[in-house]
């Protein structure tokens, strides 16, 4: 072992293997190596007494005992709030599924618009869906966006640009978008939280990682389920099947959400229902409201 040798993290005298002033493990010429790269990845996997299994298996079958723990300042055995919520997002990006946050162009604009995108493809009756509540605004953004696109192919020797090829470039990316827009249910879902649970004398921020938590469980959750959709779906499952499955589900997350607030704020049943309440009905009224409409203006601009 080198002697008056420095740690490389903070510059404080080394006496061992680990510096007494910031935890950090003496830097070897070994370190610098891919085998200690994979082994440190190989250990943070395999380590079931690790945080991130603990976390994960406390999210799933504890639901509450994460937010009860930030709210005591208990924190360090589990994974910060948002590492989690993050997780949880790598986790969506990389299922080669749909889920309810992905929307298509013909889903967010009225049947007749959708109809003339579609051509062929078109489903019967399609003409008769409403279009979201942002229909308002983005019609006519549609029609300004196509004829703008029309006029610079055509100047620049072009055959012109229509609403078909417009609709092929927005679902192009719409999975992507609405996968890096997921976030932006939570500041809103987590206001709901706290006018519900007022009286708590739970900071902003508390709420915020409650949200963060319920999402966390809620984006894998809901791949999982419509994965188990597609699969009866594709094999021909009995009558009535996919219902069942879908009142399961949904009794599932009633119940794992309604737990999660009253062992993370410690309230009694009707508070908790009311909180529960708030973050499933918030979701979606903000992913109806909000969530919508920022998805579609901003893929249009990005397509």
């Amino acid at each position: 072992m080198p002697a008056n040798e420095a740690c490389r993290n903070c510059g404080a005298l080394l006496t061992g293997e680990w510096c007494a002033a910031c935890g950090q493990k003496r830097f070897v010429e070994a370190d610098r190596r891919l085998a200690n790269l994979l082994a440190q990845a190989f250990e943070l996997l395999t380590d079931l007494d690790g945080r991130l299994w603990g976390t994960l298996r406390a999210l799933a079958f504890r639901p509450g005992l994460l937010d009860r723990d930030y709210m005591a300042g208990r924190r360090r055995r589990w994974l910060p709030p948002l590492s989690l919520f993050l997780l949880a997002n790598v986790v969506y990006f990389m299922a080669p599924l749909r889920a309810d946050f992905d929307l298509s162009f013909a889903s967010q604009v009225p049947g007749p618009v959708a109809a003339a995108a579609l051509g062929d493809e078109a489903a019967p009756g399609i003409e008769r869906f409403p279009g979201q509540l942002h229909r308002v605004v983005t019609t006519g953004l549609v029609e300004r966006v196509v004829a703008q696109r029309d006029a610079r192919e055509r100047a620049s020797g072009g055959e012109g640009y229509t609403l078909a090829q417009l609709r092929r470039d927005y679902d192009a990316i719409a999975g992507d978008v609405s996968k890096a827009l997921l976030v932006l249910h939570v500041p809103f879902v987590a206001l709901l939280l706290m006018a519900a649970l007022a009286g708590t004398r739970r900071y902003y921020a508390e709420h915020v990682v409650v949200t963060l938590h319920f999402f966390a469980m809620l984006v894998p959750a809901t791949l999982a389920f419509g994965q188990a959709v597609r699969w009866i779906q594709q094999y021909a499952g009995p009558r009535g099947a996919v219902t069942a499955l879908s009142l399961l589900f949904l009794g599932a997350l009633a119940a794992w959400t309604w737990r999660q607030v009253a062992r993370g704020y410690g309230v009694g049943r009707g508070r908790a229902a009311l909180g529960a309440l708030a973050l499933l009905a918030g979701t979606v009224l903000v992913n109806v409201v909000v969530y919508r409409a920022l998805q579609f203006t901003i893929t249009l601009w990005l397509s």
